[in-house]
């Protein structure tokens, strides 16, 4: 049976009846500033009272405890147990004196029992000290028996393995994951990836900050001497709920569906990395008010989170289904966690119940539904290109068609084109043939009227004038026959073969007119072509026909000028009886000559214009005053 004294001592006589007390209504606290590492003396130590802790910035928490066994010949062996405190240091004061308690380690550095033995009729003091003086309602010591307390730790120490093993296969999880969306990240330069594996190696670090606290590993102490746990987990939970809606906000495009709800979301962003700052402010400065305010902060980004995601579950954001799952799990779980902690569930064998067991099981719960999300993307993603893939295909093969038509239609035009260059080539060639023909029946037409003259002055014995007339004639001749052989000749040798050619018929019709050829100056003779003989015809046809009926003495004149660029007129004029006198005479060799020749000249120039594809005009104007004949050919050069 136990009691207590006004001196806050508990009273065993021997034994624990039933094997078990709770004795933190026996215990005395103290609350120190300062990393005190020896028990306090002269310290008046108060009742147990948890908020106390939270008027302290550094705290380390000093508790006290009195043993008196009553008993007179039995030993009291008992094993004090403290629950998830972890305690640095054990004192102990019997027979006056003050010694260091070892403390006995147990599995996976799991919360240290302290075993101890009060002699009969005597009083023991313990002194503890901790430096976990935040949330120090967990704080339950109990006492065991020896037996009882052997009994019960296989079963602490299974709970404490199982919780210990689970954690880090969640943080190898979250890991592993992380880096394998990593990989993917930098293969396809997905975003959502990017974020993805942020997320998940930040959940991983949470779970390893966890997990150096709650076994005190040792990791993440701080670098002084005290060795105190510092609670960087709520400074990560702060990275977490970050990257969960950098995420939400990649996976989602909530930018490109709402803009009411991005702009939400940006702003909570905003908060939450202040917050962050300000947990790792407190942390650092081993603030516990800070902290407990940075805590209570992640309730209000909690909050924020539950808004956006319940602004995107009821919008036309597609996509959404499995995300939600996923994160209405983890805030189950979390929950449960929570509930948990206020209503300080305490069983040992509450594997399921604990927090960090029951957020563990939410984030694998939210990671199978998004990495589910994550896959449904990629199929939607590789079905969208499959269907862009065949649209463009579908294009490439209309485009195709179109093209073969193009070159099918382009091909039948280039046939059509073909056959008509062969036909124009054709055409061209029988121009040639017909224009050829026509100088070969001019040339002898020519040749016989010069031979005529020549005939007439061996006739009248005027050896002169045949002597001279031969000279000419020569000339005339080979100047003729080197122009037939072309189909164009320079404007210079047809001026020249009109010059001697009318200077043979001046000597033939001894003297009886005069001519002039005049050119402009401006005129580059050395360059323009016509066809050969084009001008003599007419000259003839004037001298034949005008000036041989006339009494009087008469005049040719042949004016070549270039009115405009690229053509070329000639005026072949002369002052003769004019056509309708001539038509009276009806002179019957006149106008066998003037038939022959004109049409021939007439056929010529028909001819040269389809060939070379000119316009080419001959106009005839009769003169009055005096009478005569004015005949204008303009030629395109």
């Amino acid at each position: 049976m136990a009691q207590t004294t006004d001196k806050d001592t508990l009273f065993l006589n021997g034994t624990l009846p039933e094997g078990y007390l709770s004795v933190i209504d026996y215990c005395r606290f103290y609350y120190n500033d300062f990393n005190q590492a020896t028990f306090p003396h002269n310290i008046v130590f108060e009742k147990y009272n948890p908020d106390l802790a939270l008027r302290h910035k550094s705290v380390t928490t000093w508790v006290r405890l009195n043993i008196n066994n009553t008993h007179p010949k039995d030993t009291l062996r008992l094993v004090l147990w403290t629950g998830d405190i972890h305690l640095d240091d054990v004192f102990k004061k019997e027979y006056g004196v003050v010694n260091q308690a070892n403390l006995q380690k147990s599995f996976f550095n799991n919360p240290n029992p302290i075993s101890f033995s009060v002699l009969p009729r005597h009083t023991v003091t313990y002194w503890i000290r901790t430096s976990l003086s935040r949330h120090f309602s967990d704080f339950h010591p109990e006492l065991y028996t020896e037996s009882t307390f052997k009994r019960l730790l296989p079963q602490i120490d299974f709970n404490y393995s199982k919780r210990y093993i689970f954690i880090w296969m969640v943080i190898g999880l979250c890991f592993f994951l992380g880096i394998f969306a990593f990989v993917q990240y930098a293969y396809g330069k997905d975003l959502p990836y990017g974020f993805w594996a942020s997320y998940l190696l930040v959940n991983s670090f949470f779970f390893f900050t966890e997990l150096d606290r709650s076994f005190k590993l040792g990791i993440l102490t701080n670098l002084k001497d005290d060795k105190r746990f510092l609670p960087w987990a709520i400074a990560v939970q702060f990275l977490v709920q970050i990257t969960y809606l950098l995420f939400l906000n990649s996976f989602l495009s909530i930018e490109h569906h709402s803009k009411a709800i991005h702009r939400f979301l940006k702003g909570s962003l905003v908060i939450m990395l202040i917050c962050f700052v300000f947990a790792v402010f407190a942390i650092t400065h081993y603030d516990l008010h800070l902290t407990d305010y940075a805590d209570m902060l992640l309730v209000f980004t909690n909050l924020l989170i539950a808004i956006i995601v319940f602004k995107t579950g009821f919008s036309a954001i597609p996509q959404t289904r499995l995300i939600l799952i996923g994160t209405c799990g983890v805030l189950l779980a979390a929950t449960i966690a929570v509930i948990r902690e206020v209503l300080e569930i305490k069983e040992a064998n509450d594997f399921w119940l604990s927090p960090l067991v029951s957020f563990g099981c939410g984030t694998i719960w939210e990671l199978a539904f998004f990495s589910l999300a994550l896959s449904e993307r990629t199929r939607l993603i590789r079905q969208e290109h499959l269907a862009l893939q065949k649209n463009y295909m579908a294009r490439l093969e209309d485009e195709l068609s179109l093209r073969i038509n193009e070159n099918e239609l382009q091909n039948k035009q280039l046939e059509e084109q073909r056959i008509r260059q062969i036909t124009d080539m054709f055409q061209q060639k029988i121009a040639e043939v017909e224009i050829s023909a026509l100088r070969s029946q001019m040339n002898p037409h020519f040749i016989f009227n010069c031979l005529n003259s020549i005939k007439s002055y061996a006739l009248n014995n005027d050896t002169e004038h045949v002597s001279v007339y031969l000279t000419k004639f020569s000339r005339l001749i080979r100047l003729v026959l080197e122009n037939s052989k072309s189909e164009k000749i320079t404007l210079k040798n047809e001026i020249e073969t009109l010059h001697l050619y009318l200077e043979m018929e001046k000597l033939r019709f001894s003297d009886k007119f005069d001519f002039i050829i005049q050119i402009d100056p401006l005129i580059e003779d050395d360059f323009i072509e016509i066809p050969p003989l084009l001008i003599q015809p007419f000259v003839e046809n004037a001298i034949w026909h005008g000036l041989m009926q006339k009494e009087n003495h008469g005049w040719v004149k042949i004016i070549i000028s270039q009115p405009k660029d690229k053509s070329i007129r000639i005026v072949v004029e002369d002052d003769g009886i004019g056509r309708l006198k001539a038509a009276a005479l009806k002179s019957k060799t006149s106008t066998n000559h003037k038939s022959f020749g004109m049409k021939i000249t007439s056929q010529r120039l028909d001819i040269f214009k389809q060939l070379y594809n000119i316009d080419a005009t001959i106009s005839t104007h009769d003169l009055t005053n005096p009478t005569g004949t004015r005949v204008i050919i303009e030629i395109p050069t």
